[in-house]
């Protein structure tokens, strides 16, 4: 494993998906993380599809890991210079699959 970043919940490495040697981007909680909301990510990022959205592969619990994590695509390039990237949140918005909410 080599680290890729940190974030607000967790951090996230880049790894070899053993079945077929892809790097992949695996993210994995902090251990004072809400189990229950990263998973909830999980369960969300695997029901979306769009060209500005890295591809969720897998998510859940697995026998030699201590916590769940996600599997994403791996993506090349420096993500620095798009910093809402690291927020799901702000990734949906800018793709218009979050709206704010109307005003009444």
């Amino acid at each position: 494993f080599a680290k890729l970043g940190k974030g607000a919940h967790g951090r996230v490495y880049k790894a070899r998906r053993t079945a077929d040697n892809m790097s992949v981007a695996m993210k994995v909680p902090r251990a004072s993380a809400k189990i229950g909301q990263f998973l909830a990510e999980g369960t969300m990022m695997s029901q979306l599809s769009n060209n500005h959205i890295v591809r969720l592969m897998d998510f859940g619990s697995y026998a030699d890991m201590p916590r769940p994590c996600l599997v994403f695509e791996m993506c090349l390039g420096d993500l620095d210079k798009f910093p809402s990237a690291f927020t799901t949140l702000a990734a949906l918005k800018k793709c218009g699959y979050v709206r704010a909410p109307k005003s009444s």
